[in-house]
């Protein structure tokens, strides 16, 4: 057997293989490994093809071979067609022909139950003597158009060789995957790489995603996932992704939540798991999409030739309705739509007639793109007015809105905008509100072009929208800061949370702000406490996990020293009868805070490999009705907890407001940034801390965190 000396190996082998086997290949072109063999055959690959079955000695004008022992040399890149029973066997062959990879598409494995999940163990286990990598099990292959492989059974090959493209998909789902080529061509996207990972029992696609990373050839990576696995591989992903200036659009699917943890903060109600991980995403710099569709919408803008350095829209449009509902929706994404100067509209006014419109959006009327004659076309027409508007300095985005313009008249339309990105570094976005089959032929060219077309309003507002939102999110810093030694680490925080007053002494050791308080086991203990503080008193039960203390009449406020012990008294007979199933620790009492306004800082890590992810927002009781929260991933980047505040839909109420006294800003952000710091020294102590309300009084006065729940981390 010939040696294959520093051959392909994993990510290589899958995506630039130098020979390929098929085992299991069929002369039926109705059964799926034939058509594996007809498409690999199709994709114009210029490396030897195996085919692998001893019922056969020539399949597809090739030899086939009983075993890939009988192959007598290395091969790159093995596809592994047989039952699930016959696949060991195989991958064990796979390390005698020093293959760099095996690609399992054979179902029956973890898929269907502990039985099959025992069988895909084995197979992996074979698969690290062998010195093999796996893709699949329960998978439809892959496609590398740069190298002519189309190593897939899905249909949506159809009768195309293997090309190349900037646009890369991988995914969990390979039917979800035939769905996003088919729908890609359908848009003249240029799809070049494509991958189904299937049970993912080893390659998983954030692996292969960060692969793919590093092609000079891949753009925008389109990123399916079911199960995100290691969290901190992900976020590498993201952030290769964006030093090497490509783009990741990812769905994740799985984002409903069935249940709900029993003990729950106000924090856990508002900001999902699936919540934390776009959150997260976002600060990556990850463009998130929620279907397949939408998907291929973020890729066509990922894509085009120019990005918006602006949010100052100009819109021209064949139909005034149609220009009107993309003002609308774009300004209420945050996007200006400026009049344009006098002297642009009278420019504009040599093409658009008096009863169209030309202050913006600007109405071209269906009479523009009416030709009297060969020597009277509308394109150049068009063109012009395009330019004038591109032109003008109060522009960021140019934005064409047509209806009917189909067949020959949309091609014309679409070669009139040739290089007119380039020409003034803007883009350019069409929304065609038409049938696909009828304007195919401009929207090829507008894909040449780089240019994206929108079947409706909709769709480009969501996209549009969503750069806006990776412009605006609140970036983490590349690397951690080094932890802060003066504040209690994982087995200082476990010891104090070990005792009933461990919430405020962890704040008291973070250096978060609170009113004077004491804690007391029983109402006698409560009486006494009393007597040390000054002024009306709030007087709580403490029970580890109790999140919504108000709901069952666990706090009073206002109370006097003096009534303490007949408040308790009642309080803890009606804890008793509320069956909370918490165990009743004592009562704290705390000196009243003064007014403020009430807000919230949390911390949360639903993952340990994801790093945790901060919360603020406006606090109190009402927090869920309000649900005015900005969530950032940990460690903030400097200034960063200051602009997630300037964030929130109820900022104003921070300032001067009315003839308020504008809040104590600086110090609320200190204190952003000490529950931050804490919670990062805490380590893998915390599950989650809620400070809750955290009430911030005018300017001079500071702030006061007046209650905290802690949920500490289980084995």
């Amino acid at each position: 057997m010939t040696s294959n000396e520093q051959g392909p190996s994993g990510v290589q082998a899958l995506f630039a293989p130098r020979s390929i086997a098929l085992v299991g290949a069929s002369g039926r072109p109705d059964t799926i490994p034939g058509r594996l063999l007809n498409f690999l055959l199709q994709g114009g690959f210029t490396g030897p093809i195996f085919p692998v079955n001893p019922r056969y000695e020539e399949l597809g004008g090739q030899r086939c071979y009983p075993s890939l022992r009988a192959i007598g040399e290395s091969v790159d890149l093995v596809l592994v067609m047989v039952p699930a029973a016959m696949a060991g066997d195989v991958i064990d062959e796979c390390g005698e022909v020093s293959a760099g990879v095996a690609v399992l598409f054979g179902s029956g494995f973890s898929e269907t139950g502990q039985e099959g999940a025992a069988a895909e163990a084995d197979l992996l286990e074979r698969a690290r003597r062998a010195g093999v990598r796996l893709l699949g099990p329960n998978c439809q292959g892959v496609i590398s158009g740069a190298v002519g492989v189309l190593a897939s059974f899905t249909p949506a090959i159809g009768d195309d060789p293997a090309a190349p493209g900037p646009v890369a998909y991988v995914g969990q789902s390979g039917a979800l995957g035939g769905s996003f080529l088919d729908k890609a061509k359908e848009r003249h996207l240029p799809v070049g790489t494509w991958v189904s990972t299937g049970n993912q029992v080893d390659l998983t696609a954030v692996e292969l995603a960060t692969g793919l990373v590093e092609r000079d050839d891949v753009e925008v990576i389109a990123l399916y996932l079911e199960d995100v696995g290691d969290g901190a591989a992900f976020v590498e992903l993201a952030r290769a992704a964006r030093r090497r200036g490509k783009d990741l659009v990812v769905i994740r699917s799985g984002s409903s939540e069935v249940g709900r943890r029993a003990i729950q903060s106000h924090t856990g109600s508002m900001v999902s798991s699936h919540a934390v991980f776009e959150v997260i995403a976002h600060a990556e710099g990850v463009v998130i999409a929620s279907d397949i569709d939408e998907m291929l919408d973020r890729v066509m803008v990922l894509l085009s030739s120019q990005r918006p350095q602006g949010r100052r829209v100009g819109i021209v449009s064949s139909s005034g309705g149609a220009g009107i509902l993309v003002a609308d929706q774009l300004s209420a994404l945050g996007f200006v739509i400026p009049p344009l100067t006098d002297a642009l509209q009278e420019r504009l006014s040599e093409y658009v007639p008096a009863y169209g419109a030309t202050r913006n959006p600007v109405d071209v009327t269906a009479q523009l793109f009416v030709s009297k004659s060969e020597d009277d076309r509308f394109g150049p027409k068009f063109r012009a007015l395009c330019d004038h508007v591109a032109a003008s300095d109060e522009i960021d985005v140019v934005i064409i809105v047509l209806t009917m313009l189909v067949g020959e008249p949309g091609l014309e339309m679409a070669e009139a905008l040739d290089g007119l990105q380039e020409e003034f570094g803007k883009p350019v976005y069409v929304v065609w509100i038409a049938s696909t089959s009828s304007t195919d032929l401009g929207r090829r060219r507008l894909a040449e072009e780089r240019i994206p077309v929108f079947d409706n309003v909709p769709s480009l507002a969501a996209s549009l929208g969503e750069l806006a939102r990776l412009e605006d999110a609140v970036h983490s810093e590349l690397e951690p800061p080094p932890l802060r030694d003066d504040l209690p680490g994982p087995e200082q925080v476990r010891e104090l949370l070990a005792e009933p007053s461990g919430p405020m002494r962890l704040l008291d050791a973070w250096g978060v702000p609170q009113p004077s308080w004491r804690v007391a086991a029983d109402v006698a203990g409560a009486e006494a406490a009393a007597a040390e503080l000054t002024g009306p008193l709030v007087v709580k039960v403490l029970a580890s996990g109790l999140a919504h203390k108000s709901d069952i009449g666990a706090v009073r406020l206002g109370v006097e020293a003096g009534d303490v012990g007949e408040v308790c008294t009642r309080m803890l007979e009606r804890f008793d009868a509320a069956g909370t199933g918490q165990p009743f620790e004592g009562f704290l009492l705390q000196q009243m805070a003064g007014p403020g306004r009430e807000l919230l800082i949390a911390v949360r890590r639903d993952d340990p490999s994801f790093p945790p992810v901060l919360t603020v927002g406006f606090g109190g009781i009402a927090t869920e009705v309000y649900a005015d929260v900005v969530t950032a991933p940990l460690p903030l980047a400097e200034g960063a907890a200051r602009h997630m505040l300037s964030q929130l839909a109820g900022a104003p109420l921070l300032g001067a407001f009315r003839g308020r006294e504008p809040g104590d800003v600086d110090v609320l952000v200190a204190t952003i940034d000490a529950v931050s710091a804490g919670f990062l020294a805490a380590g893998d102590a915390l599950d989650e801390i809620e400070v809750n309300p955290v009430i911030v009084h005018d300017v001079g006065g500071g702030v006061s965190a007046v209650d905290c729940l802690v949920v500490a981390a289980t084995d």
